[in-house]
Formats: C-alpha cells, sequence, structure tokens
C-alpha cells in the first residue's frame, strides 16, 4: 500500500512541476511578442536581427567589442529599446544619453 501511495505521489509531484514550466514557457513567450522589437520591427545598429551578428573592434581585426570595450555581447538601451555595443556607441549614434 505504502508503495502505490508513493508512486501516485511523485507522478503527482512531475505533473505539477510540468505545468509549472509549461506555464513558465507560456510567460516568455509572451513577454517576448510583446517587446518593442517584436512589434515594430525595428532593429539597432544597421538592421542586426536583433542583434546576432557579431560587433568588431575594426574591419581588419577579428576582436569582438567596440573601440571601447573588448567584449562579445550587446546591450539594450532600454530608453530606445536599440542593441548597441556598449552605452558610448549609444550616445555617439543616438540624440539622446543612455541611462545608467
Amino acid at each position: 500500500m505504502l508503495c502505490k501511495l508513493s508512486a501516485v505521489f511523485c507522478i503527482t509531484i512531475l505533473l505539477l512541476t510540468l505545468i509549472n514550466i509549461f506555464d513558465f514557457v507560456s510567460r516568455w513567450i509572451a513577454a517576448q511578442q510583446k517587446s518593442p522589437q517584436a512589434r515594430t520591427g525595428d532593429h539597432s545598429n544597421g538592421g542586426d536581427l536583433l542583434g546576432c551578428s557579431p560587433s568588431f573592434r575594426g574591419p581588419e581585426k577579428q576582436e569582438f567589442g567596440c573601440e571601447h570595450y573588448k567584449r562579445n555581447c550587446k546591450l539594450r538601451a532600454t530608453c530606445c529599446g536599440k542593441l548597441f555595443a556598449c552605452r558610448f556607441c549609444h550616445d555617439k549614434v543616438s540624440d539622446h544619453s543612455m541611462d545608467r
């Protein structure tokens, strides 16, 4: 009898966990669809598809980053929703400055 109860308990916990994962994924997908870039189709830095293309320090150098920092990531500016290599690159091409 105890073995059957523990099996039922394990199945119940597994189902509840799967329901929580499904709920989390559904909320994440809904949040992605509501993001400013997903709605407007506006791409930063000359048409990058959500920043999927790398930024390099120079055309001849294959070093990731920009003229200010060496790094392989981009920042999404909360003020305009666009992607930039750093805050200095944002401020250089925008008519406003990025909040830090």
